[in-house]
């Protein structure tokens, strides 16, 4: 597969061009995991993109449908086991996605999680105490 970038949007955070392969539009969002940073893309119906040629930017709620996982059907590659988290307005939202998947995790590592987070927070507020500092 070749992409080729006709657009680009800085403020927005997502390209629109063209699959040179086999003359298919798509749409791509910046996201990162733990090993890289990469661009999901997905594709584009033609009538849309010829639709919003003049204006690309308006193709902005297709990129936050893509951000949202609304678009996966359309994906050109199927995500790895380890899927990017995706950017809203240039900031990782890693966390939220996060929170979002716990709901796959055993019993067993929920409590080893839960005890991380509260020696975490202990640590914090033992440091905040002897340091003079009021802890939250």
């Amino acid at each position: 597969m070749k992409f080729k970038e006709l657009f680009f949007s800085k403020e927005k955070f997502f390209s629109v061009g063209i699959e040179e392969g086999n003359d298919t539009y798509y749409i791509a969002i910046p996201v990162s995991n733990r090993r890289a940073d990469y661009e999901e893309c997905y594709k584009l119906d033609k009538e849309i993109f010829e639709s919003h040629k003049n204006n690309l930017e308006e193709l902005e709620y297709i990129a936050e449908e893509c951000r949202k996982r609304k678009r996966d059907s359309d994906l050109f590659m199927a995500p790895g086991e380890d899927r990017g988290c995706r950017f809203e307005n240039g900031k990782d939202i890693s966390d939220r996605i996060i929170i979002g998947q716990l709901n796959h995790l055993s019993a067993l590592q929920l409590s080893f999680l839960l005890t991380l987070l509260l020696l975490h927070s202990i640590n914090l507020s033992t440091f905040a105490s002897l340091n003079g500092v009021n802890s939250i």
